[in-house]
């Protein structure tokens, strides 16, 4: 291989290397962040790069010169649009601390229709650009004859944009702030830089060499990816709640194994004739090994760097996020509790002699059965309602009057009962019932065992007990969680002149009991009712706005009701039983599908009267979400 074709695949994947990772973050920005106009608009600028770069790689891979100049033509689509996207992006920092005027969006409409007439001036005829020469590995088309008019516009909306961003930093008391804003205005020369060559290229006046188009390219490569990346980040933080290390922590793990794995893969598809060639395997064999290899070795890579990524995000705040990072391996599940009991009943059935067990606990409707085993018929569960179970209880709970064991368990109608107690032996927890077969003899070396199956179970069921309380807690306080969150992000981007209350138009007053009572009541006749038709609720600014696209307020109530349920639903597959779906599941189980109250807490594993206290929590929840979705749609309003 000489210098040229060595030149040549660098620089190839280099190029696939910026256009997977403009494309990633261009939908990144669009799915993973606040859909804001400054997100928006720097996606638009790395859907640019993304035309820009792909139309490089395929130029590449075409053979007649009719299909070379069609693509070389369509590439102007992403150049054209640069200095358009430059100004919409700029415009929208400057928005984060100056109200919207409506001469600067016209400005920026403006700049896209000029961007359009240069697109459509350079496909269709050549005052922009011509014909050139087409000789691969390079091919240039040539400077029309108002190129230079355009090259002005470029370069004049890139310095303008700059100057902008620049002034919008000096208006920042904050250092962080302040920080951030100079990486975003170093970094936003990167688009202009990815297309700076294929300016260069067409206006140079002679041909330039294959070797010096192919060099100016990379040498621009080099430096663009890491400045989308630096502009994605920087953005990333503005109109969510999100704190800061979650943010960093994300993007780090979404490049990694996104945008990175793919650049390494298609680094080992296109080196695949030099390797195949190498190993004296056909090519399609060689690619599949090497994806395939490059596939598992990046995903071990990546679980290994896992440590030094979390490091990277987390370094203030290592030790409190480590000891949050384990805490999924050691809560207690519903599933996690029933293999301990389970475990422990299959245990004292073969000391006890048992053909069955079964495991109760107390709920705030009576007794709960959580584990069955063995052989137990289809009358067991009669002694749980029975009078005489209190005294059976009380009995059976004198530990200390255990003599040879015949009292660890209490006899009574074919059935051994013991309670379960907490630590302190002061409250009864629920109860463990075996079917005997006859009269029982546990041998003396059998007690402790029992006693320790038993103990088991007692602290599975307390520590149970307890975390949900502690996720139940959470759940309460998370609302004022966000706020703090919100409050700290006000605090952080706000400039002279606003308050917190305009930084925060949802506040506690928006949320009253009166206005959860009208979601409680739209939400039991969201399939329609009264209570839906009659709704308070219609009059919201953003169910009047929906309303136009639905054609009826109800629809459009119906409509906005499930976007606010839908903010309740976290990320990941849903899950029934875990706790940070429950507020979502009691909302889509009961009222969107309209599942009765038992068959709700039964999928979900709770307690009726569970049930209704985490409904109440849940519906505040919406009731929160409806109006910040009211709150956004006026805020909008006001703009326009």
């Amino acid at each position: 291989m000489d210098w040229q074709k060595i030149l040549f695949f660098t620089n190839l994947v280099f190029s696939s290397a910026i256009l997977i990772l403009a494309f990633s973050l261009f939908l990144y920005l669009l799915l993973r962040t606040a859909r804001t106009a400054l997100t928006q608009s720097l996606a638009i600028l790395f859907l640019c790069v993304t035309v820009v770069y792909g139309g490089d790689l395929l130029v590449n891979q075409v053979s007649t010169r009719s299909a070379v100049l069609r693509w070389l033509r369509f590439q102007w689509l992403g150049i054209a649009f640069v200095p358009a996207a430059y100004f919409h992006f700029a415009e929208s920092v400057l928005e984060t601390t100056m109200p919207p005027r409506r001469r600067r969006r016209i400005l920026v409409a403006f700049n896209y229709f000029v961007s359009t007439i240069v697109w459509l001036l350079a496909w269709f005829t050549d005052l922009i650009v011509y014909d050139g020469n087409v000789n691969p590995p390079v091919s240039q088309l040539r400077a029309g004859p108002y190129f230079w008019v355009f090259v002005i516009y470029f370069f004049g909306t890139l310095l303008l944009g700059f100057a902008m961003i620049y002034n919008v930093r000096k208006k920042y008391h904050s250092d962080t702030v302040r920080r951030r804003l100079f990486r975003l205005a170093i970094s936003f020369a990167a688009p202009g830089i990815s297309v700076f060559p294929y300016l260069a290229v067409a206006g140079s006046r002679h041909y330039l060499s294959p070797d010096r188009v192919l060099l100016l390219s990379l040498v621009g490569n080099v430096g663009i990816g890491f400045m989308l990346v630096v502009m994605a980040y920087t953005v990333s933080y503005y109109g969510i709640l999100t704190p800061d290390r979650v943010i960093k922590h994300d993007l780090v793990e979404f490049l990694l194994r996104g945008p990175f794995v793919a650049s390494v893969l298609i680094g080992v598809v296109l080196a695949t004739p030099v390797i195949s060639q190498f190993l004296a395997l056909p090519p399609m064999v060689t690619a599949a090994l090497g994806v395939a290899i490059g596939i598992i070795v990046m995903e071990v890579l990546i679980e290994w760097m896992k440590p030094i990524i979390n490091w990277i995000a987390y370094r203030k705040d290592w030790q409190e996020i480590a000891w949050l990072s384990q805490m999924d391996r050691h809560l207690l599940t519903s599933a996690d509790l029933k293999q301990i009991m389970e475990g422990a009943l299959v245990g004292l059935c073969e000391v006890v002699g048992a053909v069955g067990g079964f495991v109760s606990v107390f709920t705030d409707k009576g007794l709960r059965t959580e584990s069955v085993c063995g052989e137990m018929g289809s009358d067991f569960e009669r002694f749980l309602t029975q009078g005489d179970l209190p005294a059976v209880l009380d009995v059976g709970g004198q530990d200390d009057g255990v003599r040879g064991g015949e009292r660890l368990f209490v006899a009574h109608d074919g059935y051994l009962f013991l309670p379960l107690r907490t630590r302190g032996r002061d409250e009864v927890l629920g109860i463990i019932g075996l079917r005997a077969k006859g009269k029982p003899s546990i041998p003396p070396e059998g007690i402790e065992t029992m006693r320790a199956l038993v103990r088991q179970v007692e602290r599975a069921i307390e520590d149970r007990l307890i975390q949900q309380g502690i996720f139940l807690a959470l759940q309460r306080i998370m609302p004022d969680i966000e706020r703090v969150q919100r409050w700290r992000r006000s605090i952080l981007y706000r400039t002279s002149g606003s308050s917190l209350a305009q930084e925060n138009p949802v506040g506690d007053l928006d949320v009253t009991p009166e206005f959860m009572q009208w979601v409680k009541d739209a939400l039991a006749h969201y399939w329609g009712g009264p209570k839906l038709q009659q709704s308070p609720l219609l009059k919201l600014k953003v169910v009047s706005e929906a309303a136009k696209e639905e054609g009826t307020p109800i629809k459009a109530l119906r409509r906005v009701l499930q976007q606010a349920v839908e903010q309740l639903r976290p990320e990941g597959e849903r899950k029934m039983t875990s706790p940070e779906w429950v507020l979502y599941n009691i909302v889509d189980l009961k009222f969107i599908q309209g599942k009765r109250t038992k068959e709700v807490a039964d999928k979900l594993a709770m307690s009726e009267s569970d049930l209704y206290r985490k409904q109440r929590i849940a519906i505040a929840e919406v009731a929160r979400a409806l109006a910040q979705l009211n709150a956004q749609e006026i805020i909008e309003e006001k703009r326009d």
